[in-house]
């Protein structure tokens, strides 16, 4: 089934190869025989042969390509004579005018010499053609001129010409063209003779069928002997059923009926049968004869068709191969003809390069000489401007005062108005306490990170925020700070003292009878004012919730100036020094890059000028390239091959933006570098960054006190002025004279901060302008006192350091006032809950007799006056008026480990202190007092605990060793 299915294949392949030659033959044939004796442009000839063609594959009903018009020139130019003028009409070859029987027209003879006639003959002997210049298509064009001078249409077959270039490439195609062209001719003729004869043995065929067709049929008698019967018998037709039953015989006479109606039918198809089998038999024996002729007939029209398809098939491929070797002599006529354009076109460039070099030449020449004179004249100008250039930088930068006088005569000289003064801003008068808060935030803002507990940076505003805080909550904070640093510049005899202050201050509250004692001892030598010294003994009639922000002022003023002398401040400021002139060094370093970069930046200003207008400038089409160059980089290569070479609008559009992308983060690295050191500078600062001076000697500083919202001037007679607007500083700008040596620094320190500047500005203007009006408690005096006087900080402190005292106790199992050991927590609960301060006071005093009972007791050297006063008594003794604290100030040599007090006086006076107290404050600092003067006794019953302990657990390990073996020393 397979060998037959491609058999049967094949078969339809041959079937339609032939069908479509065919087509094309009649197109081809039709094409002939309408251009042919047309007179007329190549143009209507081929629309004409176009329309023939159509009409023919219409007429076979066929689905085949129509030819188009290009091939219709190409096959007229193949079949066609060529023409000498319009005039002339087209020819047929001989050839195709034998073969399609045409009339044979007579042509006009060529202007052109003709080649040697060439005589081709068949294989069969019976066609002989002459083809002489005729037999080929000529090198004229369709309309007579010479087509050498351009390509031939497709399909055009050309023959040699005369000249020394064609002649060469056209000659080996013409001797197979003309064989190809006699072989298609003959093979043609033989395919038509095969066809002619096919239609003869056809029409033969079908004249013999019209004499069958024709013959008459002689009369025949029919034979009906052998005829069945078509009657019913009598037993069908008895009934048989309930004779009563009308029904059922009715239905029985419809079925005899029925029957006999078959029976009668079929018997008039068996005689119609026999009839017709007899017509049949005589019309047979009547035309035996020419049955024989036509079964005959039929074999030889089977072996012409056959031989039509062989012959059909033959012409076919002779064709086909025509059509080959006509496609490659086009194509070389169309190469030569293009060679031949190419070097005439390049000698007519040639020429015309060389003319428009010349007048190049001649105009550079030109341009040259003008450029010459031009840059001797701009060298001249250029000179003359460049020692005056270097006459007037020899004499800037100068002193800002010089300055001023040279510019007023030259204004005078020039007729012109001399430098304009410098703007100063909006005037502002500070008060002697804004200026002393502008310190306090400046000394935090420097040094805050090194105090403990560490400050960070705030300005003017948040201080005057805590300085209206009741319950002195963030303010305490910056008391203890200051006074941790400031206390250690009193240690010369009085170490212990200061080491106590150190203590009581970790715990808070205790901080205002710190104060009042450290500005006593400073008092002595002098080292406050009378005004201070008189703020801070306030403390012992109101406390320190109630002093106004001018007095909270003034002491911080005086503590970050006591701090200044103190060793770890210095130590500081030394290490700020040494970090600073690091710092300037690195400096110098990044000017010189920059000042590299500065000279390189200038040397590629023309390349990034050109670049920012290519990146700029840039089409859609070319951004759409860009794109999708980048989009196959970032593609796995894998998946995709990026092309190594690009275009030469990509690339240049690459390599800018590369350069451009470059230089800016150059740019911006250098300015990251800057902003940079100015941030370690500002960390490292050791006093405030004044940016500088102007020509009258006022000081310009910005970000003082951490308040980055005005730029402040200070003039030399005191007065005070600040920049808070875009507007004010761009005044300020153009009025500085950068050629003077203070203005010009001036005016380059700020350029550099001149964005942080701006935008300072705009920020605090948006603050302004979206701030709540402020509120101070301080306006409902009562209420502020009644907070103020709860000393919230020093009870709480007071209560921690007691339970603290309360748990070290309880460590070592004292028993509580009330005699037990569970009483400590109920007395603690109490603790917690108390407000009053007798309370308080009678609290601190049990768990001094607790502590006291732990410990040795103190040598017994009491003395009190007649009230019993140990504090009269004590100063009557020294003939001196000192407080409480002076008098029990502890003594640099180590204390005895278990003891608390050295004497009964010592601790009289501060139970005397503590029970006269009339501030939590006091009482805080002596609970501090009680803490520092316990750690001693605390550490040496630690450590009588630990030895014990230690003999405890060795004597253990001596048992179980013991244990390790029986009564005769062996090891069980």
């Amino acid at each position: 089934s397979s060998d037959l299915s491609r058999a049967r294949t094949k078969r339809g392949r041959a079937r339609e190869t032939m069908v479509h030659a065919n087509a094309r033959g009649a197109m081809h044939e039709a094409v002939v025989r309408a251009v042919h004796g047309f007179k007329g442009g190549m143009a209507a000839a081929a629309a004409a042969g176009r329309d023939a063609a159509a009409r023919a594959a219409k007429g076979l009903a066929r689905d085949e390509d129509v030819m188009s018009v290009k091939e219709v020139v190409a096959y007229l130019n193949m079949v066609m004579f060529p023409r000498q003028s319009e005039e002339d009409v087209f020819c047929a070859r001989p050839g195709f005018v034998m073969m399609y029987d045409l009339t044979p027209l007579k042509r006009a003879a060529p202007t052109t010499k003709k080649p040697p006639a060439s005589k081709f003959e068949g294989d069969n002997g019976r066609v002989k053609v002459d083809r002489g210049p005729s037999a080929s298509a000529s090198g004229a064009s369709t309309d007579g001129g010479d087509r050498s001078a351009a390509p031939a249409p497709s399909g055009a077959v050309t023959a040699p010409r005369a000249t020394a270039t064609s002649g060469a490439t056209i000659s080996p195609h013409m001797e197979k063209l003309e064989l190809a062209l006699q072989e298609t001719m003959d093979s043609a003729l033989l395919a038509e003779e095969a066809q002619s004869k096919l239609e003869a043995l056809l029409a033969k065929e079908q004249k013999l069928q019209s004499e069958l067709a024709a013959t008459k049929v002689p009369q025949v008698k029919l034979d009906f002997s052998d005829m069945p019967s078509f009657e019913l018998d009598a037993e069908a037709r008895e009934y048989k059923g309930d004779p009563d039953d009308r029904r059922e015989i009715l239905a029985h006479r419809k079925r005899i009926e029925k029957e006999s109606d078959r029976l009668a039918v079929a018997k008039e198809k068996w005689i119609a049968g026999r009839r017709k089998e007899a017509k049949q038999a005589a019309k047979v024996q009547a035309n035996a004869t020419r049955n024989v002729k036509l079964s005959a007939l039929r074999g030889e029209i089977a072996q012409a068709k056959k031989a039509v398809q062989q012959t059909f098939s033959v012409a076919t491929s002779h064709a086909k191969k025509l059509e080959r070797l006509r496609s490659r002599a086009t194509a070389a006529q169309q190469h030569e003809a293009e060679l031949a354009s190419r070097k005439r076109e390049a000698e007519a460039y040639r020429a015309q390069q060389q003319q428009e070099r010349a007048a190049k030449k001649s105009k550079i020449q030109l341009e040259r000489e003008a450029q010459k004179l031009q840059d001797a004249e701009r060298k001249l100008k250029e000179a003359e401007q460049r020692a005056k250039v270097r006459a007037e930088a020899a004499r800037y930068p100068m002193d800002d005062n010089e300055l001023v006088a040279y510019d007023a005569a030259q204004a005078k000289e020039q007729n012109r108005d001399p430098w304009p003064a410098v703007a100063n801003g909006t005037a502002w008068k500070p008060s002697v306490v804004d200026v002393s808060q502008m310190q306090i935030c400046e000394f935090f803002s420097t040094f805050g990170r090194i105090l403990t507990p560490s400050v960070d940076e705030f300005g003017v505003e948040y201080l005057n925020t805590i300085l209206d805080d009741s319950d002195l909550t963030k303010l305490s904070k910056l008391y203890v700070s200051l006074l941790r640093v400031a206390v250690t510049t009193t240690t010369y005899g009085i170490e212990a003292l200061v080491k106590t202050w150190s203590d009581a201050l970790e715990f808070s509250g205790t901080f205002p009878e710190i104060m009042k004692q450290f500005a006593k001892e400073k008092s002595r030598v002098g080292q406050i004012d009378a005004v201070t010294l008189s703020t801070i003994n306030a403390l012992t009639e109101k406390r320190i919730g109630m002093f106004t922000p001018e007095e909270h002022t003034r002491v911080l003023d005086w503590l970050c100036g006591e701090c200044f002398e103190a060793p770890e401040v210095n130590k500081e400021v030394n290490r700020r020094v040494k970090a600073l002139e690091d710092l300037s060094k690195e400096k110098e370093s990044d000017k010189a890059i920059e000042n590299a970069f500065e000279k390189e930046y200038k040397k590629l200003a023309p390349q990034l000028r050109d670049a920012n207008a290519l990146v700029k400038n840039a089409s859609d089409e070319l951004i759409q390239k860009v794109q999708a160059h980048e989009a196959l980089i970032t593609l796995p290569q894998s998946d995709v091959e990026v092309p190594t070479e690009l275009q030469s609008d990509v690339r240049a559009f690459l390599e800018a933006r590369s350069l451009l992308k470059e230089t800016e983060a150059k740019k911006n690295e250098i300015a990251a570098q800057a902003a940079k050191r100015r941030r370690q500078f500002q960390e490292e600062r050791i006093r405030s960054n004044c940016l500088g001076q102007d020509r009258n000697g006022t000081k310009y500083y910005w970000n003082l006190s951490y308040s980055s919202g005005a730029l402040l001037a200070i003039h030399v007679d005191g007065t005070w002025s600040k920049l808070t607007t875009e507007q004010q500083l761009r005044e300020w700008s153009k009025s500085l004279n950068t050629k003077g040596i203070r203005e010009h620094r001036l005016h380059k320190n700020v350029a550099e901060i001149r964005a942080e500047l701006v935008a300072a500005f705009r920020q605090a203007e948006l603050e302004a302008m979206n701030a709540f009006p402020k509120s101070s408690q301080r306006t409902k005096v009562e209420r502020w006192n009644e907070i103020a006087a709860r000393e919230t900080l020093s009870m709480e402190g007071a209560k921690r350091i007691i339970q603290l005292l309360m748990a070290d106790v309880v460590n070592y199992e004292v028993s509580a006032p009330d005699g037990t050991m569970s009483g400590w927590r109920i007395w603690g609960r109490e603790l917690e809950k108390t407000t009053e301060l007798t309370e308080m006071i009678r609290y601190l005093m049990q768990i001094e007799e607790a502590m006291v009972e732990m410990c040795d007791l103190p040598r017994d050297v009491t003395a009190k006056d007649a009230n019993g006063s140990a504090i009269n008594a004590s100063n009557e003794r020294l003939m001196a008026s000192h407080e409480w604290w002076e008098l029990i100030i502890p003594s640099d040599e180590k204390k005895a480990g278990k003891r608390l007090w050295r004497t009964n006086q010592e601790r009289a006076i501060w139970q005397e202190a503590m029970s006269t107290s009339d501030t939590y404050a006091r009482i805080a600092y002596g609970a501090a007092m009680l803490e520092s003067y316990s750690r001693p006794l605390f550490e040496f019953l630690e450590n009588i605990k630990k030895r014990a302990k230690r003999e405890s657990s060795r004597f253990a390990d001596y048992t179980s060793y013991d244990d390790g073996y029986d009564s005769y020393g062996q090891r069980t």
